[in-house]
């Protein structure tokens, strides 16, 4: 009877233990299987030592910042004596929006890179002023605000492109978040949006807010981008060769920027 009992009991446990046997023998193969996947950093597909088409990864897509400067040229960095009207205040900024780049040719240390941003300008006048056209269409300081004695709280000009890059990258460095990089090149803009805007208290004391456009800004314009950092931060600087407004048709100013980047590089 006794042994009866002892063999009824090893036929009800016989069958869970060799299942958990089972399970044991596969948790040791998945874990065996795991130890032996490649590291993501060490996939060679990410930064190719040949040259590769179509790549994502340079540092020109992400964000800018900085400051807006308008000058004669670059060998002359005052503004034109007949535009000293156009003194700018310490806020007059530079912000880019840079939504996409494309390694058109793509290498670890170098790239020819393109894509497409969009870029944010605001000049912010020291003086008591704002800017229309004369009888002959020609851009013109307006000093009608000062005549009449209203103390401007805010004057400025709005310019925003629609830009598209071309740029030559090169950098150094075991990985695209962990590189040192530099480039430069050109870049084209289309204009979309150009205003003047300003903000006063009416000598009846209601807040009041002109708006101008048509300015002879131009549609198109052309200019030069450099980059240099590390990683995902660097600076940038921007200058524009033509005239910010339509040649013979406004002042002969040129605009140069100069900030900060955060990329998006390594993705």
């Amino acid at each position: 009877m006794k042994k009866l009992f002892l063999n009824l009991i090893a036929c009800l446990f016989l069958p869970y233990a060799l299942s958990a046997q089972d399970k044991v023998v596969i948790i040791e193969e998945e874990t065996a299987d795991h130890s032996k996947e490649p590291s993501f950093w060490k996939d060679d597909n990410r930064y190719p030592e040949k040259i590769s088409f179509g790549k994502i990864r340079a540092h020109w897509s992400g964000i800018s910042f900085g400051y807006n400067g308008l000058v004669r040229n670059l060998g002359h960095m005052q503004l034109p004596e007949d535009a000293k009207y156009m003194k700018l205040a310490g806020n007059s900024v530079n912000f880019n929006l840079n939504l996409i780049d494309v390694e058109l040719i793509s290498h670890k240390n170098y790239a020819l890179v393109t894509g497409l941003g969009m870029e944010f300008n605001t000049f912010r006048f020291k003086n008591n002023l704002s800017l229309t056209k004369d009888a002959n269409g020609f851009t013109v300081p307006d000093y009608s605000y000062n005549d009449q004695g209203i103390q401007l709280k805010k004057s400025k000009l709005t310019t925003n492109y629609l830009v598209i890059p071309l740029l030559v990258e090169f950098r150094a460095g075991n990985s695209p978040k962990k590189s040192f990089y530099v480039h430069g090149g050109v870049i084209g803009g289309w204009c979309y949006n150009a205003h003047t805007k300003v903000k006063y208290t009416s000598l009846e004391g209601h807040t009041t807010k002109d708006k101008t456009r048509g300015l002879n800004i131009p549609n198109f314009r052309y200019g030069y981008t450099v980059g240099i950092g590390f990683s995902n931060i660097g600076i940038f600087a921007r200058y524009y060769p033509e005239n910010i407004f339509i040649s013979g048709e406004g002042p002969n100013v040129k605009q140069v920027s100069i900030g900060i980047s955060l990329n998006t590089a390594g993705r």
